[in-house]
């Protein structure tokens, strides 16, 4: 399980590193890379944004050797800790992460 495994940190260590420089990466379906960004704060407002905007968004990952994976259950917490996904996510009648299906336009996938 990924519990167990250095690859999963918990809510608070996740809390504790928020703005600390890294590498990161907002990845969508098979892996895709939507965006980058310099900390694990500005990642999950990013995915919070194309989450809004119809993307899929599976993970956030710490890399450059994927020593930190934070998956879409995760991220709405910690989101929710730091107060900001109210503010940055889609109206609450739709899920934060979900896809739009018919949506084709959006070339971020």
């Amino acid at each position: 399980m990924l519990a167990n495994t250095a690859r999963h940190w918990s809510d608070d260590r996740l809390e504790f590193i928020l703005d600390e420089t890294g590498n990161w990466t907002v990845n969508g379906i098979r892996g895709a890379v939507l965006c980058r960004a310099a900390s694990l704060h500005v990642a999950i407002k990013a995915a919070t944004e194309l989450s809004a905007q119809g993307c899929k968004v599976i993970a956030l990952v710490r890399g450059p050797d994927d020593s930190i994976v934070v998956f879409e259950e995760q991220m709405r917490r910690v989101a929710d800790r730091i107060g900001g996904c109210r503010s940055w996510s889609a109206p609450a009648t739709a899920s934060m992460f979900d896809q739009r299906a018919s949506d084709t336009t959006n070339p971020i996938r």
